[in-house]
């Protein structure tokens, strides 16, 4: 009686062998690298394929402590990238795709707050992004396209009062504007046109009353 499974497993295992052939060729073609500053301390290390860098490399300051952890492949950043300070804290944590950052980052203060966060696509901001005070207080929180403001912007002080309230069209203010004091109560508001101030602009005094501040 025939095994009608033979033949699939026979291509099964097939496929397995060049998988695991191809692998360990790979393998054997990476070849460690060091690369060092003049004075002999370590620079960077990592593999080589032909030249390129490939998988996990880590770069050094001349002082010794770790300034970066990328990886490559095809000699191109793709995945994970960590940045250090000299004293070692993790500055910044990054996505790249064939050398363009990608997905989601971050940036830190020296105090481990977070300094700015969002996400990349093809190397520049896309969709939501948020900064912050060192305090970890918001700083400004907003929307990017293609790398340039676009819609509804918010910027705060350190004590978290509303300090301007925009909007962005590519890349440039346009419609309303207000700006407040220290205090968040509303100081001036006007108008944009396309990154032009346009129209009558208000002042208000502490009380809330305003009244002409310019006209352009």
């Amino acid at each position: 009686m025939r095994n009608d499974r033979q033949p699939l497993v026979y291509l099964l295992a097939l496929a397995y062998g060049f998988a695991l052939f191809f692998a360990c060729t790979t393998q054997s073609l990476a070849q460690e690298h060091q690369e060092f500053y003049d004075d002999g301390q370590l620079k960077a290390q990592g593999r080589l394929i032909e030249q390129d860098k490939e998988g996990q490399w880590k770069f050094y300051y001349p002082n010794g402590q770790v300034s970066a952890v990328q990886h490559f492949r095809k000699g191109l950043l793709h995945g994970e990238a960590r940045l250090f300070d000299f004293d070692g804290r993790v500055i910044a944590i990054e996505h790249w795709q064939q050398d363009l950052l990608e997905g989601p980052a971050k940036e830190f203060y020296p105090n481990g707050q977070v300094k700015k966060e969002g996400e990349y696509k093809q190397g520049a901001y896309e969709g939501k992004w948020k900064f912050y005070h060192e305090n970890g207080v918001l700083r400004q929180v907003g929307a990017y396209h293609q790398g340039f403001p676009e819609g509804t912007w918010e910027i705060f002080n350190e004590k978290e009062h509303l300090i301007q309230k925009g909007s962005y069209q590519q890349g440039k203010e346009h419609g309303l504007w207000k700006f407040y004091d220290n205090r968040g109560r509303l100081a001036y508001e006007g108008q944009y046109h396309k990154g032009t101030p346009v129209g009558t602009w208000y002042r208000f005094n502490r009380k809330g009353k305003k009244k002409v501040y310019k006209t352009y």
